[in-house]
């Protein structure tokens, strides 16, 4: 017998005429008339920069498929350096991806079992029925792996590709979720990192969260926007920024910090301010301007600092050569002088 490079072995009987016949065309026909689609799994990858790489331009497997031959034994064949299908076929259309290899059977002696095996699951043929040009066509559903499609789930899709999955449901609402790269298994190498979703549901809404409660919704239904985070929240840009509210707006927060490093205009219809501490302002001039009246109320009112009633300038509003003029008790007048205390902070304009 011969060994093949696919892994099969031609009888020498195609050498020798004296063979059986029918071993002679078996292994004939499984080298040059290997037709039929077959299953296998996924033992080993060589990369284009592997020696052992035959095309020198992609990724290449070794499939061990499981085959019998009529009314043959099944044999376990190593199909070697297969290449995957493309779904395009194009220089700029391609969708690429490495299938996983076996790096575990569960059974050393008995690897016939599909089971058994945590490589990918795949079909291969042979370009033009040749034995030694495997091609992987697809995959398999894997025997180690149960459905998540029951009956209830009708019209939809679910797919996983390392930790991101994605789902379609029968309402049309699409899914994508993140758990963190996993193992052969399908479990979570880190199970801390994931959590983070998007959804776009039936109806439109988008939502993007994580599992920590940051997340972003917009309701296309309500129509409103909601933006929540756990922590702190930032917002920046190197340009302005712009606000526009058609209604009320309401904030609600223990403290509330502004600053800009320039001016800062409050334009208003009318303006109610509400404290129930005390309130502060500091400037390095303070004025303000009313058209109409101006009324402060407050159970004692100080005014520490020279003071100008009128306008500025003017002279002081009790000095000791104050003369007041007033009416006595027989009703002449009377004019008299004040006695202090003085003031040199409070000035009356003329």
């Amino acid at each position: 017998m011969n060994k093949l490079p696919s892994g099969s072995f031609l009888p020498t009987g195609l050498l020798d005429q004296n063979d059986d016949a029918r071993s002679m065309m078996v292994g004939f026909n499984h080298q040059y008339g290997n037709f039929g689609i077959k299953a296998g799994i996924i033992i080993k990858s060589y990369d284009k920069d592997s020696d052992q790489n035959i095309t020198k331009a992609v990724i290449e497997y070794d499939v061990a498929v499981f085959e019998q031959n009529g009314d043959g034994a099944q044999n376990t064949i190593v199909y070697k350096n297969c290449v995957a299908a493309d779904m395009f076929g194009a220089i700029a259309d391609f969708m690429e991806f490495r299938y996983r290899t076996q790096k575990d059977v569960k059974k050393k002696d008995n690897d016939r079992v599909a089971k058994q095996q945590d490589g990918a699951m795949v079909m291969i043929m042979c370009l033009n029925g040749v034995g030694d040009k495997g091609v992987i066509v697809g995959g398999l559903p894997h025997p180690s792996r149960e459905t998540k499609l029951d009956k209830t789930a009708e019209h939809a899709m679910l797919g996983e590709f390392n930790g991101v999955s994605f789902g379609i449901d029968k309402n049309g609402a699409l899914t994508i979720g993140f758990k963190g790269a996993t193992a052969h298994d399908g479990k979570a190498k880190d199970a801390k990192v994931g959590g983070s979703f998007m959804k776009i549901e039936k109806d439109g809404s988008l939502e993007i969260g994580d599992a920590k409660g940051e997340s972003l919704r917009l309701d296309k239904t309500k129509q409103t926007v909601n933006l929540k985070s756990e922590k702190a929240m930032s917002l920046t840009t190197n340009d302005k920024l712009n606000t526009t509210s058609k209604d009320a707006t309401n904030q609600t927060m223990k403290d509330w910090m502004v600053k800009a490093s320039g001016s800062a205009n409050l334009s208003v219809k009318s303006l109610d301010i509400k404290s129930e501490a005390a309130v502060n302002m500091n400037g390095s001039s303070f004025a303000i301007k009313s058209d109409g009246i101006f009324k402060v109320t407050a159970p004692t009112i100080v005014l520490d600092g020279l003071t100008y009633l009128g306008s500025q300038g003017g002279s002081p509003a009790l000095t000791a050569t104050t003369m007041f003029l007033g009416i006595g008790n027989v009703g002449a007048p009377v004019l008299s002088t004040a006695i202090g205390p003085f003031s040199s902070k409070v000035f009356i304009a003329p």
